[in-house]
């Protein structure tokens, strides 16, 4: 599987909290350098529905993304 280095910023940044759900715009901001997100605010929004076609992160009802990991079960698998 592809992960281009954009994705890769996004993967290493939700693996920091892998519980958490971050917001797309907490995800944009932090994800990146400054240079990258002040020249493109939105820059993220585009590789996270690549990221959850590649079944890599998943999305909460609140539209908040967390990384995936294969070893662990979904939350909502977890009822």
């Amino acid at each position: 599987m592809f992960i281009c280095d954009e994705e890769q910023q996004i993967l290493h940044y939700l693996k920091s909290s892998p519980e958490a759900y971050f917001s797309t715009g907490q995800i944009c901001k932090r994800a990146c350098g400054r240079e990258l997100y002040t020249k493109e605010p939105r820059w993220a929004m585009r590789f996270l529905s690549g990221l959850l076609d590649k079944k890599l992160v998943e999305r909460d009802d609140q539209g908040h993304y967390r990384y995936l990991d294969q070893e662990a079960p979904p939350a909502d698998a977890a009822d």
